[in-house]
């Protein structure tokens, strides 16, 4: 049951986030795929330009099955780069619910980031970002042995 709850959580979530902001003008919508912690393998959706709002969904195969799902913020600034309008430097805010294989457990975490876009092109690049993980659930902190680690990502996305 709980696992169905989470499910309509992200739907509601996605649903908020695209009703704010309407997908409707080019080079706003953008679709990333990476690897990181607590990411993992992970693929996400932003809108939003120099100021992004996101859902990001990971999965982890291995003999534990973990996975995250998060709300992310971004913030770009910076010089403009010359292939696109958007600023090649970031801050990003990641609130998001780490989760077990069964659907019970659930801890919940913050991400505070600094990163920055490399673009090949207007529409695709590489994002590298670092910063802290910090658990906010009791379980999570006693899970853990120090109240704050570090987390980084490096992903791949493309912008339409």
């Amino acid at each position: 049951m709980k696992k169905n709850a989470l499910i309509l959580k992200i739907i509601l979530l996605t649903g908020l986030i695209l009703s704010v902001n309407p997908v409707y003008s080019q080079d706003k919508f953008e679709i990333s795929g990476g690897f990181g912690w607590p990411d993992m393998l992970d693929i996400g959706v932003r809108y939003g330009n120099n100021f992004q709002v996101g859902l990001n969904q990971s999965f982890w195969i291995s003999p534990i099955p973990l996975g995250q799902t998060a709300a992310e913020i971004y913030y770009h600034f910076g010089r403009k780069s010359e292939f696109t309008d958007q600023k090649p430097w970031y801050l990003l805010g990641s609130l998001g619910i780490l989760w077990g294989s069964d659907g019970e457990e659930s801890d919940i975490y913050f991400c505070p980031r600094i990163g920055r876009s490399f673009y090949f092109s207007g529409r695709s690049g590489i994002s590298l970002d670092g910063g802290a993980f910090l658990p906010l659930t009791k379980g999570l902190k006693d899970f853990l042995d120090s109240p704050i680690y570090p987390s980084g990502s490096i992903s791949f996305f493309f912008r339409f």
